[in-house]
């Protein structure tokens, strides 16, 4: 799991020759999580998986909406004239949560492609939730297929 955040970067310029230097370069997100920020959406954590079950990882996406919900977001790459994109391909139901507990790919129901299982908790005065979601690969494509407050 990695959660986003401001990243640094390294490039190497090479000078002339066989010399090189290194410089140092803020990296400030992809194309889509700047999309996202503009959007009031901040990436908590992520991983990678093959969901669908198509031979190519998928993106899970941990993500804090504007309303401050968290949700459990499905983005697939697509390559385009050697320009990478991602299309959001599922949106879980967003809770309110403050603490990811469990954030993982795990088959759970027999299938080849595993599920994503994410388990956060909401705490309040007098009592703490968790809220688990997993969502897998379904005859109809990415679905929310268990989702349980407790």
């Amino acid at each position: 799991m990695r959660s986003f955040g401001l990243m640094l970067a390294v490039a190497v310029l090479v000078v002339s020759g066989n010399s090189s230097a290194v410089a140092g370069v803020a990296y400030r997100g992809s194309a889509t999580e700047l999309g996202a920020r503009a959007q009031g959406r901040v990436l908590v954590a992520e991983l990678s998986a093959d969901v669908d079950g198509d031979g190519h990882d998928e993106i899970a996406l941990a993500e804090r909406g504007k309303d401050g919900k968290l949700r459990l977001v499905i983005l697939k790459s697509e390559v385009q004239e050697e320009e990478v994109s991602f299309r959001r391909v599922f949106e879980g139901t967003p809770r309110t949560g403050e603490k990811i507990l469990r954030f993982e790919p795990k088959r759970m129901v027999g299938s080849a492609a595993p599920e994503i299982l994410l388990v956060f908790e909401e705490r309040s005065p007098d009592e703490v939730m968790q809220h688990v979601r997993v969502v897998g690969k379904t005859e109809q494509g990415l679905a929310e297929i268990f989702a349980q407050s407790f």
